[in-house]
């Protein structure tokens, strides 16, 4: 959602929990719906419910009865409409990775979709290149990969392939094929070009 950013909850560089905060919006509007919510169902509950004696007293009709319940349904549903949006004031890592440089700061007012931080998972990191479709006969998943790398000279990690693709580059005459490296110190990082 839209909003300004009342408080930052990470470091930048740091790894980040799934469910983990990261920023905290303004919240005070949000707030206010949410707790005006839970008054008027707290109303419609004793509305109703005192609704429903007087039905059974034949003191009040169906109809009234009835929109007694109507009105404690659409109470409930606007509570829980207040409490998604205040939720949405919180917004926390979708998952477990290594967090970036931020792009916001405290103050600074974000549109919904807005980058804030990069989060990327880094345990394991996936290999993508592509081989002359003379080999395709030869490929195939759950193959042994050698990724040489320029920040680590002289060293190779291994990786295995996952899935080649279903066809061939028209222009490159080339077939794609993806792997997954083990990256447990998180050395490695997204982006970095790769030696098969």
């Amino acid at each position: 959602i839209a909003g300004r950013i009342a408080r930052i909850d990470f470091v930048e560089g740091e790894p980040a929990r799934a469910g983990q905060q990261l920023i905290q919006l303004d919240d005070a509007v949000h707030r206010a719906q949410f707790e005006q919510a839970q008054a008027n169902l707290r109303l419609s509950r004793r509305n109703a419910q005192r609704a429903e004696e007087l039905a059974q007293r034949n003191l009040i009709s169906a109809g009234e009865r009835d929109q007694a319940r109507a009105q404690l349904a659409l109470d409930r549903a606007r509570l829980a409409l207040a409490e998604a949006q205040l939720k949405k004031t919180r917004i926390t890592a979708p998952f477990d990775g290594m967090l970036g440089l931020r792009q916001v700061g405290p103050g600074d007012y974000i549109e919904a979709g807005k980058a804030l931080v990069t989060l990327d998972a880094v345990a394991r990191m996936k290999v993508e290149f592509e081989t002359p479709e003379r080999y395709l006969g030869q490929l195939k998943a759950g193959q042994t990969i050698n990724v040489a790398l320029d920040a680590f000279p002289g060293q190779s990690f291994q990786g295995q392939t996952y899935a080649v693709d279903s066809r061939v580059n028209p222009q490159t005459r080339a077939i794609t094929v993806r792997a997954w490296l083990d990256n447990p110190q998180a050395r490695l990082k997204p982006g970095q070009f790769a030696r098969i």
